[in-house]
């Protein structure tokens, strides 16, 4: 199962955008992308149901409230979170959030 909160959708693209800007990606790679973004069967949560959970941690951890959607998320449904960031994974492990690890 793939889960994502609905705005990594938007952060995927502005990624995107920024390469469209430096002129690593044309404009129809980044549409291709978007399309094969979205038709991945994935099951997207609402961040504004996971604020207050993820306003709490980001008190606690003082870590921004972005990535806390992500740690919330993953707690609240019970699965492993699949990220690159270190600093987010660190985070993760502290609080109980299992990692997602891809296999080799």
């Amino acid at each position: 199962m793939l889960l994502a909160p609905d705005f990594m959708a938007v952060e995927a693209t502005n990624a995107w955008w920024k390469k469209l800007r430096r002129r690593e990606m044309t404009l129809i790679e980044v549409e291709q992308a978007v399309t094969r973004l979205l038709a991945l069967d994935i099951i997207w949560a609402s961040a504004v149901t996971l604020l207050r959970p993820a306003a709490r941690l980001a008190g606690e951890l003082g870590h921004p409230v972005y990535d806390c959607i992500y740690l919330a998320l993953a707690a609240s449904y019970a699965v492993h979170l699949a990220t690159a960031d270190e600093r987010l994974r660190a985070i993760a492990q502290r609080v109980g959030v299992r990692l997602w690890r891809a296999r080799r």
